[in-house]
C-alpha cells in the first residue's frame, strides 16, 4: 500500500509534469510566439518589424517602402494612420507556419489582442500592396473602435473596410460575376470568410463602398466614435447613413417665379433669339422615355416623367432654361454637336463659361458627357444624373470620351441602371476636367429620381452652377 506521503509526492510530480508539458505547448502557440518575437532568431529591421534571417536585403528595403505606401493608402480612408502593430514577415512559409499558425495562407493574417496587435506576412504578402493595405486597415479599424468592441462588428463590414484599397476585388468584375448584384450573397450569408472567398470579399467591398460614398470620411469618423462609446453596430450603421443621405448644401433662396398652370409649348424653352451676357443659362436634356412617348410620358415603374414641372422649377431659380423634346431614337453623339454649337453661340455672345450649365438625365446625361468632350471648355458646368453604369463607363473609356469642365454626378443608391462616375472622373484627370464631385442619394426609387423635380437633386444642381459663378 502506498503511503500518504509517497502519494503526495507522486501527485506533485504529476502536476509538475503536466505544467511543464502545458508550458511547452503554450510556448509554441502562434500568439505566444508573437509576444516573444523580440527574443527569437528573427531580425529586427525597424521598430516593431521583424523578418526571417534569410530574407534578402533588397526585399527588406522593399518591405519597408511598401509598408510606408500602404499606410498612406489607409490614411486616405481615415484621415491619418495611427495604429502601431508588430509586423512579422517571411519570404518563405516558415514564418507563416510558426507565427501564423497555418500552412495554406501564403499572404497574411492579423492577430488582434487586448495588449498588442500582430500582422503576419507570408511570401505572397511581403511585397503586395493589396495585402499590406488590407492587414493594416484591419489594425487601424480595431484601434479606432477599441479592441474590446471588435466582437460587435459583423465580418462583412470589417472585411469590407479592409478591402477598399485592395485591387484584387474590382467593382466591375463583381457586377459581371453577380449579374449586377442580383446573384450576390446577402450580407447575412457572409459569415466566416476564408482567404479564397472572392465573392464574399467583393460583396462586402461593394456594400461598404456604397455606404462610404454616402457618409464620407466625416460620417465614418462619427460611426467609429459611436461604436467606441458603446453603440451597437446595426442601428449606428443605419442612423449614420440616414444622417448623411441628403447632401449638405448652402441655403438657396426659394424660387422667385412659380409655375403657372398654362400648357407647355415647345417655344417656351427654345434657344433664345437674343442673348443677355449677364444672365445664367441652363440646358436640360431629358431621359429617353420622352423620346419614346412624348409628353406626357409615363413609366409603369416610376410614374409620370414630370418634364414640364422640372423645367419650371429650374427656371424659378433665375436660369434661362433651354430644352426640347428630342425625336425618337435620337443619335446622342450627333445631338451633342447641336448643343455644343448652341453653347458656343452663348460664349461668342459674351456669356461667361461659368454662367452656362448643362444638365442631363439618363440618356440626356450621356449626351451631356459628349457635349463636355466636344466643347473642350474647362469652365462650363455639367450635372450628369444616373448615367455611369460600369458598362457605360467602359464604353466611354474605350471610345476615348473624357470629361472637360466642372462635372457633378448624381444618382440614387438603388438605381440598377446607374452607378458611380468616379472611374470616369479618374480617366478624365489631366485632360481638362476641372472640378468634379458626386452625390449618392438614398431615396430608394432608383432611376425614378429623374422623373420628378426633387429638391434632393434640384438644389445640388443649382448650387453647382452658383458655386462656379462665385
Amino acid at each position: 500500500m502506498i503511503s500518504s506521503k509517497r502519494a503526495k509526492k507522486i501527485l506533485l510530480a504529476s502536476v509538475l509534469l503536466l505544467l511543464i508539458g502545458a508550458a511547452g505547448k503554450l510556448a509554441t502557440h502562434p500568439i505566444v510566439r508573437c509576444y516573444l518575437v523580440r527574443w527569437s532568431d528573427l531580425d529586427q529591421i525597424a521598430p516593431n518589424i521583424y523578418v526571417d534571417p534569410d530574407m534578402p536585403e533588397s526585399q527588406r528595403q522593399m518591405l519597408l517602402s511598401s509598408l510606408a505606401d500602404a499606410k498612406v493608402r489607409v490614411a486616405t480612408l481615415y484621415g491619418e494612420y495611427t495604429a502601431n502593430p508588430v509586423i512579422i514577415a517571411g519570404h518563405t512559409m516558415d514564418v507563416m507556419k510558426a507565427y501564423g499558425g497555418n500552412s495554406y495562407n501564403r499572404e497574411g493574417r492579423t492577430y488582434l489582442t487586448l495588449v498588442a496587435t500582430f500582422i503576419i506576412l507570408g511570401p505572397d504578402g511581403v511585397l503586395s500592396m493589396d495585402v499590406l493595405s488590407h492587414e493594416l486597415a484591419h489594425v487601424e479599424f480595431s484601434a479606432r473602435i477599441g479592441h474590446g468592441n471588435k466582437g460587435k462588428i459583423p465580418i462583412w463590414f470589417d472585411e469590407g473596410l479592409a478591402v477598399q484599397f485592395d485591387g484584387r476585388y474590382s467593382e466591375a468584375e463583381w457586377r459581371t460575376r453577380t449579374d449586377n448584384g442580383r446573384t450576390a450573397p446577402t450580407l447575412d450569408q457572409i459569415g466566416i470568410i476564408t482567404h479564397n472567398d472572392w465573392l464574399k470579399y467583393a460583396t462586402a467591398k461593394h456594400e461598404v463602398r456604397r455606404w462610404l460614398d454616402i457618409v464620407g470620411q466625416e460620417g465614418l469618423s462619427a460611426f467609429l466614435q459611436s461604436i467606441r462609446n458603446g453603440a451597437q453596430f446595426q442601428e449606428t450603421y443605419r442612423s449614420i447613413e440616414r444622417a448623411y443621405a441628403l447632401p449638405v448644401i448652402a441655403p438657396i433662396p426659394s424660387p422667385t417665379v412659380f409655375p403657372s398652370p398654362i400648357a407647355f409649348k415647345s417655344t417656351d424653352y427654345q434657344f433664345p433669339s437674343s442673348i443677355d451676357p449677364a444672365k445664367r443659362y441652363l440646358f436640360y436634356l431629358h431621359g429617353k422615355i420622352i423620346e419614346e412617348q412624348g409628353i406626357p410620358a409615363i413609366s409603369p415603374d416610376y410614374g409620370e416623367y414630370e418634364y414640364i414641372a422640372i423645367l419650371e422649377k429650374l427656371g424659378g431659380y433665375g436660369f434661362v432654361v433651354m430644352s426640347e423634346q428630342r425625336p425618337k431614337d435620337t443619335d446622342g453623339a450627333e445631338y451633342a454637336k447641336k448643343i455644343r454649337e448652341q453653347v458656343t453661340t452663348l460664349l461668342d455672345a459674351g456669356v461667361p463659361a461659368t454662367n452656362i450649365t448643362v444638365v442631363g438625365a439618363s440618356k440626356g446625361a450621356g449626351i451631356a458627357v459628349y457635349v463636355s468632350h466636344l466643347l473642350e471648355n474647362d469652365q462650363v458646368n455639367y450635372v450628369i444624373m444616373a448615367i455611369c453604369h460600369p458598362d457605360v463607363v467602359e464604353s466611354f473609356k474605350h471610345d476615348q470620351i473624357f470629361l472637360v469642365g466642372n462635372v457633378l454626378s448624381i444618382y440614387d443608391s438603388a438605381d440598377e441602371f446607374a452607378g458611380s462616375c468616379r472611374e470616369l472622373f479618374s480617366f478624365s484627370e489631366g485632360k481638362g476636367i476641372s472640378r468634379c464631385d458626386e452625390i449618392v442619394l438614398n431615396i430608394g426609387s432608383g432611376h425614378g429620381i429623374l422623373y420628378k423635380p426633387l429638391d434632393e437633386w434640384i438644389l445640388p444642381t443649382v448650387q453647382w452652377a452658383n458655386d462656379s459663378i462665385r
